[in-house]
């Protein structure tokens, strides 16, 4: 769900900023791991910006090693 909620901020954060004259290149986007995907991540690239999120393991391609936990 939040994936789809970072885009519609940004958009309306552009309006904003563009009306006080702030500029988004070479910027650092903090965001928390939730927001971590790869569409996110195209957006705050796009806007000239690094992003800056913990890993959201559920992204994950490759399968974590080790043992699988008996819960």
């Amino acid at each position: 769900m939040e994936v789809k909620l970072l885009e519609p901020a940004v958009k309306s954060l552009k309006k904003i900023a563009k009306n006080i004259g702030l500029e988004f290149a070479g910027g650092t986007m903090s965001l928390d791991g939730v927001y971590n995907s790869r569409e996110n991540r195209k957006t705050i690239f796009n806007l000239g910006m690094t992003p800056n999120m913990p890993e959201n393991k559920r992204n994950r391609k490759k399968t974590k090693r080790g043992r699988r936990a008996n819960i």
